[in-house]
C-alpha cells in the first residue's frame, strides 16, 4: 500500500472543529461528477449525505478505527488553479456538517 492521499480544498472554507472523512474516494468522486455541492456529515459512523434541491446521494464511510492519520509523506491533491472560495464546510460538535455556497449565511 502506498502513502495516504490528502485532498486540499483550497476553494472551500469550514467552521467548527476539523473533521476527518474516511471514505472510499470513488463515492466522493461520484458525488462530484453528479454535480453535488453540499456534503453533510452527521458523525464518524453515520452515512455521508450530498443534497441539492431535488436529489440526495448517501454512502457509508469506512470505520474511523481504520482511518489513516496525517502523514509527512502524504500525496497532496490540489486544484489546478486557486480562485475565490466557492463553498463552506460548516459544522458543530454533535451537529450537521455541511458544504454550502459562500454567502448563504451558514
Amino acid at each position: 500500500m502506498g502513502p495516504p492521499t490528502e485532498l486540499v480544498l483550497a476553494r472551500s472554507r469550514h467552521s467548527g472543529e476539523p473533521v476527518r472523512l474516511h471514505t472510499n474516494r470513488e463515492y466522493l468522486a461520484r458525488a462530484l461528477r453528479l454535480g453535488f455541492d453540499e456534503l453533510r456529515l452527521f458523525g464518524p459512523d453515520a452515512p455521508a449525505l450530498c443534497r441539492d434541491g431535488l436529489r440526495s446521494f448517501a454512502w457509508q464511510p469506512l470505520s474511523r478505527e481504520s482511518a489513516i492519520g496525517p502523514s509527512d509523506d502524504a500525496v497532496m491533491v490540489e486544484p489546478a488553479h486557486a480562485g475565490p472560495a466557492v463553498g463552506t464546510i460548516c459544522h458543530a460538535r454533535g451537529g450537521t456538517r455541511t458544504l454550502t455556497p459562500c454567502g448563504t449565511g451558514t
